[in-house]
């Protein structure tokens, strides 16, 4: 795909109390392949973990794959209350689109777009719906 130069991105885990060592600590991968891969992955883990705990606060929570064939691949997670639905749409590379509507007032009051690459911009997303569903 054209003379760019490829960007890495170094992975890898460590564990409180445990030093890293020299064999298996990191590994190399190509930042676009770490994106669309574990970003939506990433997404699909955030929503199971946070259905229950939103179910509790009377919010269903649903996740779609958009179509395989697009690029880059995008997941949209559904928010929905009594009064109001929110739709978080995420695409591969990072790209996002928040939109709440309102059901009573029949109209949006939000629609704006970030850019997420983990659970800290999952969580910040999670945290605006919430305010907005008060």
């Amino acid at each position: 795909m054209g003379d760019h130069q490829r960007s890495e991105l170094v992975l890898g885990s460590r564990r409180p109390g445990t030093a890293r060592n020299a064999s298996g600590a990191q590994y190399r991968v190509a930042v676009d392949e770490a994106m669309s891969t574990s970003l939506l992955e990433t997404l699909d883990q955030w929503v199971t973990a946070r259905r229950q705990p939103l179910a509790a606060k009377g919010i269903k929570v649903s996740v779609t794959r958009g179509p395989a064939d697009r690029t880059p691949a995008a997941a949209w997670v559904d928010f929905e209350s009594a009064t109001r639905a929110a739709r978080l749409t995420v695409w591969a590379d990072g790209q996002a689109d928040l939109a709440v509507l309102d059901f009573e007032q029949g109209q949006e009051i939000l629609e704006e777009h970030r850019e997420i690459t983990g659970v800290v911009g999952l969580d910040e997303a999670e945290l605006t719906v919430l305010a907005l569903f008060q």
